[in-house]
Formats: C-alpha cells, structure tokens, sequence
C-alpha cells in the first residue's frame, strides 16, 4: 500500500490541506493529517516547544513507515520545513512542499493585496475573497501568542539547513499571491536541496494555502502526477 502524510502548517490545522488529501485519497492513497502539537487552540500552543511540532510529526510518520512499504511526505508551510527535515532521517519515497515558510512575510504582496482591496472598496465593488488571505493573517497576528512566533522562528532557523541534506525526489509549489511567504523561500528551496530529481511550480493566482486558492485543481494535478511518476529516491 502507498502512504501519504500532510502536515500542515504554524497555528493551522489540516483544513489547510484537506483539499489535496481527499484528491490523493479518491486516487486510493492511505492519508493521514495529524494536529501537530499544541494547535487546534491558540491557547495550547503557550504549552508547548517547537521541538514539539517536530515530535508530532516524527511519531506520525515513523509510525506510517512501520505499517506501509511506501510513504510520501507532503508539507505545507512550517509543515514544508518539518517535512524536508524528516526526509533526511527516514526512507520517505517522494517530497511535496507547498509554501515552504524560509523567508517570512512577503511584504510586498502583502501591500498589493491590501493596496488592491482599498481600490475595489472606493469603487463600490465587493471584496469578499480578495482579501480573505489577508483577514486571515491579521487574525493570526493578532491571535497568536507572542511566544509561539518565537518558537516558530526557531524552528525555522534550526531546519531550514536540513534542506541541504535532502535527497528525495521533490516538488515544490508555491503561489505568486502569498502574502504570508516570500516566493523566493521556494526558490532557495529549490536551489538548496540536493536531490537529482526536482521540480519547482509557481502558481500566478494562488495564495499562501494553495490548497484552497483559485489554482487549488491545478495544485492537486501537479501532487499527484508527481506522485505517480516513474521516478525515486
């Protein structure tokens, strides 16, 4: 049987990607989203570590190892940095990372979005879902404890050069429309990683959770004929 494990990614949870896992599902993969530690409730995230978010998804995917001959790992943000960082250390067949968080925020998207949805507003025109994004962004800010942003930040600094190191097959997709991640974190992603076969997509009209974006068809098109191609680590 084949195998994937999604893990999303800082203060979310796998609504983020739930889109892809049930595409993946209909195509007969076994999925499986886990909650990473201390989400689920901003509150519960002032318990615990970063090291924590880690540890939840190791215990998940060494858990999948043991029970399937074949696991793709699939990250989304943070989760792309866990994810990257686990590949090294355990025999994940292929490598899925969808907004890698290297380099946050993309301030310049940020300031056309907001730019973009003042201009609708004076013309009278409606801007739901212009700046949903966006709305969703101020609330995290204003939502998420000061001290998890802390450790969000190391983690990030701690993993990102376990990029260096992976060797799976990998494809990267990242939305031109974030307003959370600079695109040039898939980039460097791209750049950084060592595996001979790698793929790096940008997505004009795709947001941060590329999985619910307008190109969110085409984000599970790309996973799964990756997925399905001939090649492996």
């Amino acid at each position: 049987m084949k195998a994937c494990l999604l893990i999303h990614g800082f203060t979310g949870s796998p609504f983020e990607i739930e889109p892809l896992a049930e595409a993946l599902r209909q195509q007969g993969y076994i999925v499986e989203t886990p909650v990473l530690a201390g989400h689920g409730h901003d509150e519960d995230l002032q318990d615990v570590y970063w090291t924590d978010w880690i540890q939840s998804a190791e215990d998940a995917l060494r858990e999948m190892i043991e029970r399937y001959e074949t696991v793709y790992l699939i990250g989304f943000s943070m989760g792309a940095l866990i994810s990257a960082y686990l590949s090294t250390k355990y025999p994940v067949k292929k490598l899925v990372l969808l907004s890698p968080a290297i380099y946050c925020i993309n301030y310049k998207q940020l300031f056309c979005t907001m730019s973009e949805a003042i201009k609708k507003k004076f013309a009278g025109d409606k801007i739901e879902g212009l700046a949903s994004e966006l709305k969703k962004y101020l609330q995290k800010a204003t939502n998420t404890p000061i001290r998890s942003v802390i450790h969000f930040r190391q983690l990030a600094e701690q993993l990102t050069p376990s990029f260096a190191y992976v060797t799976a097959p990998t494809l990267i997709i990242q939305g031109h429309k974030d307003v959370i991640v600079e695109p040039s974190s898939a980039t460097k992603a791209y750049e950084t990683i060592q595996s001979v076969d790698k793929k790096l997509v940008f997505l004009d009209l795709s947001p941060h959770i590329v999985c619910h974006g307008e190109e969110s068809e085409l984000v599970n098109q790309h996973v799964i004929e990756f997925l399905a191609s001939g090649s492996s680590a």
